[in-house]
């Protein structure tokens, strides 16, 4: 016999705790191939509106996707450009959801970019400081601060509260999936 009855208790063990782990990473984080999949839908998505016909439509749109939730925000040239920018993401087979937050509007200035950049860093920062086990990605886009993530309804609210109170939020968008 190669292993004792120690040794396979000692294995048995482990690969409880490693299962038990496993357990609760999956409910409160993504898992890897989930992230690749965000990766790969904000990839695709991209490449659409590179090929579009109206590609300069697009240049002041960002793409973000969290646990296969697409976010859509930053500014458009039209209301035409907005929806094909949603059907471009709710096209892919993996994409669950799509949160259009395009805004028919010329460019942002520079300034109000290095705000966003500014507002986004305290915001997460914040984030960072709260005692919760989910995942938040901030996002900052003229002001506006969109929260995705995978929270309890007490984390969300805790989040929501602090990420209010930073200097230079005008709003806050929650667009969490509770556990």
């Amino acid at each position: 016999m190669p292993f004792s009855q120690g040794g396979i208790l000692i294995i048995s063990l482990l690969m409880l705790c490693t299962l038990g782990s496993a357990r609760e990473i999956s409910s409160h984080e993504r898992s890897r191939g989930t992230k690749l999949n965000d990766r790969d839908i904000v990839r695709i998505v991209e490449r659409s509106f590179k090929r579009d016909k109206n590609s300069d439509d697009f240049k002041r749109s960002n793409v973000f996707s969290f646990n296969q939730i697409v976010l859509l925000t930053g500014q458009v040239a039209s209301e035409a450009a907005s929806k094909n920018a949603a059907r471009f993401a709710a096209k892919i087979p993996l994409v669950r959801k799509v949160h259009n937050f395009l805004e028919i509007s010329g460019a942002t200035t520079s300034i109000s970019r290095i705000s966003d950049r500014l507002v986004r860093s305290r915001a997460r920062r914040a984030v960072r400081k709260l005692d919760i086990r989910g995942e938040t990605e901030v996002i900052v886009t003229n002001g506006r601060i969109y929260l995705l993530g995978l929270l309890t309804r007490e984390e969300a609210a805790e989040v929501n509260k602090t990420v209010r109170a930073v200097k230079g939020a005008t709003h806050v968008v929650a667009l969490y999936e509770y556990l």
